[in-house]
Order: structure tokens, then sequence, then C-alpha cells
């Protein structure tokens, strides 16, 4: 019975016997961390499986006098079959990909310049004016801003804040707008008559024909 005892007791020592080998302690210098030898792994590739197995067990009854003698019915049910990944899957990998598109869609979104259409709208705003507040009737307006970005490609030299704002409204630059009035600011630079050219603004429809003077 002791020996029996003795023999348990051992079994239940032996596995913290076998990590005490694997462990330093912090007493310990790093020649006896470095001469230390670790457990190793080795992965085998698409070597292993698992499988969902079903194996319902029903007893039969005999007439046997013996207790200890019988007959078992055994099924065996094998459900499906998933091949092990070679490579370790974390959880955590997973959501590291998704915020990191999301990150990335984020920087995205704010290095998308937006397309600025104030001069499209101020535009439009004075062509809606002139068209209701001159003579010239309903397309008059169209053409007096044409006329006034062609005349304000032939000016050189601004003079004062209002002047400065004026060119700034009247030069069509990059933004996305209807070419017609690139077209004009580019016949202005090219020194076409302007009042020619958009005959049918005379001088005193444009709403901008009170802030120049012609010498």
């Amino acid at each position: 019975m002791h020996f029996l005892t003795r023999c348990l007791l051992l079994c239940c020592f032996l596995p913290y016997m076998d990590a005490g080998y694997d462990m330093i302690g912090p007493v310990q210098n790093l020649t006896a961390l470095l001469h230390a030898r670790h457990k190793r792994h080795l992965t085998f590739g698409n070597g292993g499986s698992i499988r969902l197995v079903v194996g319902p067990v029903f007893p039969v009854a005999l007439g046997d006098k013996k207790p200890w003698r019988g007959i078992l019915i055994l099924y065996n049910i094998h459900l499906g079959i998933y091949t092990l990944p070679s490579e370790p899957i974390h959880p955590w990998d997973k959501w590291e990909e998704i915020f990191a598109r999301s990150l990335q869609r984020r920087i995205q979104e704010l290095d998308v310049m937006q397309e600025d259409e104030t001069r499209l709208y101020a535009y439009i705003a004075l062509e809606h004016y002139m068209d209701h507040n001159q003579s010239g009737g309903p397309s008059v307006g169209r053409r007096c801003m044409l006329r006034s970005i062609c005349e304000n490609a032939q000016i050189h030299h601004h003079v004062g804040l209002m002047a400065e704002l004026l060119n700034i409204l009247l030069t069509p630059g990059k933004t996305r707008i209807d070419e017609e009035y690139k077209e004009a600011y580019a016949a202005g630079l090219a020194g076409v008559d302007c009042l020619e050219q958009y005959s049918e603004c005379p001088r005193g429809q444009s709403v901008f024909d009170h802030f120049s003077v012609d010498y």
C-alpha cells in the first residue's frame, strides 16, 4: 500500500520537475539562461484534420447468467472534416486587418479634395440678377458675364482692394466650370475686342460696368 502511494505521488510531481528544468529563476545569472534548454515545437504542414464523430452505444439484453458479459451496438457517424492550417491563426490578426482597412479608408476620404463651387455660384447669381434687372433680354446675363471676364483678362494692373477682389472673381482659374467662361478669359488674353465679341451685352448692361473706367 505504501509503495503504491509513493508511486502515485512521484507521478504527480514529475511534470513539475520537468518544467523546473525549462525555467530559469530571477536569481540565476545570464549564463544559466543561455544554457537553458527550452521546449521546441514542430508544425507539420497539412498533417492534421478535425472531424466530428458521434458514436451512440446501445446495450443488448441477454439471458446470460454472467453479469459481466454483454453485447453492445455501436454506430460511428462522421460529420465533416476540417484540415488544420499550417500557419497560426490569431483573432487579433483579423481585427487588425479590419481596423487597418477602416483607417486607410478614412485617410483616403481626408485626402480627397472637395471641389470649391463658390465661383460658379457667384456667376449664376450675377447672371440671374442681370437677367431680371437689365433690359437686354433673358439671356443678357450670361453674355455680360462673359464680356466682363474677357475685359478683366486684358487688365494688367488692378489698383485697390475692390479691383483685386473683382480680378479673383472674374478669373475662372482651374475650377470645374463651363468651358465658355474659360474661353472668354482666353479670348481676352488674346486681345479680342470684347464689346464686339459679346455684342449682345452693350456698354452699360453689365453690372461690372459701374466698376470699370475706360482710358
